[in-house]
């Protein structure tokens, strides 16, 4: 049986996904001479490199986006399904850490809430957004 391009894209996306979900529950970044924290380190070796794959199949899957839809529906479709989502959880985040771990936010506004956004005072588990949102704007080009 052949492995079509879709197939061979689906099996990266699970076998990456499979690894995020390993590397987040991994203990690697508490260092101790344990055999769970050798047993971490595996994980952290094994699975580094779900991210670059998935950057990789957004490049694979979008490159010829314009034979399928406009320039303005590929920018609505990411904007649905990366910025609103993105601004949700950073806005929940940022919500739990006043409310739960009453974080003062000194001098709040809008200039504030862009700089910690970008700078993720709040949450550094979105650092790859920017980078996405990067090649969502240079696909086009």
């Amino acid at each position: 049986m052949a492995v079509g391009k879709k197939t061979y894209i689906t099996i990266l996306s699970v076998i990456s996904a499979f690894c995020v979900v390993a590397l987040h529950m991994s203990g690697f970044w508490i260092f101790s001479t344990t055999p769970d924290w050798v047993f971490s380190n595996l994980i952290e070796s094994v699975c580094f490199f779900p991210v670059p794959i998935f950057f990789m199949i957004s490049g694979a899957t979008l490159i010829n986006y314009n034979t399928r839809y406009t320039t303005k529906q590929f920018f609505s479709k990411r904007f649905k399904r990366t910025v609103i989502p993105f601004l949700f959880f950073i806005a929940f985040i940022i919500l739990y850490s006043v409310v739960v771990h009453k974080t003062q936010i000194d001098n709040f506004s809008v200039y504030e809430l862009i700089n910690s956004i970008i700078s993720y005072k709040y949450s550094s588990i979105y650092w790859f957004f920017p980078t996405l949102f990067t090649i969502y704007l240079c696909i086009p080009v």
